[in-house]
């Protein structure tokens, strides 16, 4: 598969910077997966690095989630800390939990 991959913002409550940071995280290691598709999906070290770069940049608790297909999510979040993007065949739900 190649080509560019449709990116699509499905909730947003976050500034444009952010954004920017975490789909530059993301998008090389889930392109990786799209273009190889019989390749097994180990998303696990994907979240624990995507979760410790935010903590990182951003101070505070995040959480993150990847996901195949449809989601339906409802989060208490801080204020201009959630994004949820699709990203190929890949949702990605993103959120600072606590400031601390």
């Amino acid at each position: 598969m190649s080509g560019k991959l449709q990116l699509t913002n499905l909730k947003v409550d976050m500034p444009h910077d952010m954004q920017d940071f975490i789909l530059d995280q993301v998008k090389p290691q889930l392109r990786h997966f799209e273009e190889n598709p019989t390749m097994e999906l180990k998303l696990e070290p994907i979240v624990q690095n995507l979760a410790e770069a935010l903590k990182n940049k951003c101070k505070g608790v995040w959480q993150v989630i990847i996901t195949t297909g449809t989601y339906s999510a409802f989060s208490a979040h801080v204020p201009k800390r959630l994004y949820h993007v699709k990203f190929g065949r890949f949702v990605i739900l993103f959120w600072q939990s606590s400031l601390y």
